[in-house]
């Protein structure tokens, strides 16, 4: 019997699926959330029959119809993260533990596992979310901001003269594309950087720094030390959740 999990992280702007069979990824990929009902047709030719299927969704009801008509055809239930009080050694400390976005509850646990210390967890999508982990696996809280396009999108809506284009980053930015692109970029930057500060000062150690999401690889550059680059954060959380407490 195949022991293989499929998780799915299903975000605004993409659902990103992997199949891991206990030791690996045997397979990965994304759809567009605006597709999302080509989900199904894209997990037909899995090369192993998942067991279990644990996904986290922020993306709203018609990509939970999709997860679950894909769960159907292959045979099996869809499961939906519900972040709890504790999970693999990490502690909930939101106010309501219920409330927090199940993508950022998976990415700490993922984070736990690859750290086991005081670490920041920045997740760059569509929005940014810095969080932060003690060193003893308390999640103490965390900040949302817009993503570096909605913030772009934000600024050529919300005034007369600034439009929707990317530039690139500049230290001294001498176009208007270049200027915002790098006031986003700034913006993000500083936000984690703030996050690492406070937890610092708050623990007397520098954490460490782990970074997820598509926006990930162009906000790194600015951060004085980077930071670890994880592109499956959120689904490595997802698995080791499925394996610890969603087993039978």
């Amino acid at each position: 019997m195949s022991t293989a999990v499929l998780v799915m992280d299903a975000g605004n702007t993409r659902i990103k699926w992997g199949l891991h069979d206990g030791a690996d990824w045997s397979a990965s990929g994304a759809v567009a959330t605006s597709e999302a009902h080509a989900l199904p047709a894209a997990l037909a030719d899995l090369p192993l029959a998942p067991c279990r299927l644990l996904a986290a969704n922020v993306a709203g009801p018609a990509a939970r119809a999709a997860i679950e008509t894909a769960a159907r055809n292959l045979g099996i239930a869809a499961v939906f993260l519900r972040p709890a009080e504790r999970c693999c050694g990490v502690r909930n400390g939101y106010r309501d533990p219920a409330r927090l976005g199940a993508d950022r509850w998976a990415a700490l646990v993922g984070a736990r596992a690859r750290t086991g210390a005081a670490c920041v967890v920045a997740n760059a999508g569509t929005a940014i979310t810095v969080d932060a982990l003690d060193r003893d696996g308390l999640f103490i809280g965390g900040l949302i901001l817009p993503g570096v396009e909605l913030m772009l999108r934000s600024l050529a809506g919300g005034t007369a003269d600034l439009h929707e284009e990317r530039g690139a980053f500049a230290e001294f930015p001498v176009t208007t594309a270049d200027a915002m692109t790098s006031g986003a970029l700034c913006a993000a930057a500083g936000a984690v950087r703030a996050m690492i500060e406070h937890l610092q000062r708050r623990d007397g150690e520098a954490p460490a720094l782990l970074l997820t999401g598509g926006g990930a690889p162009a906000i790194e550059p600015r951060l004085p030390g980077g930071g670890l680059l994880v592109p499956r954060l959120v689904l490595e959380g997802l698995v080791r959740i499925a394996t610890q407490e969603y087993a039978p």
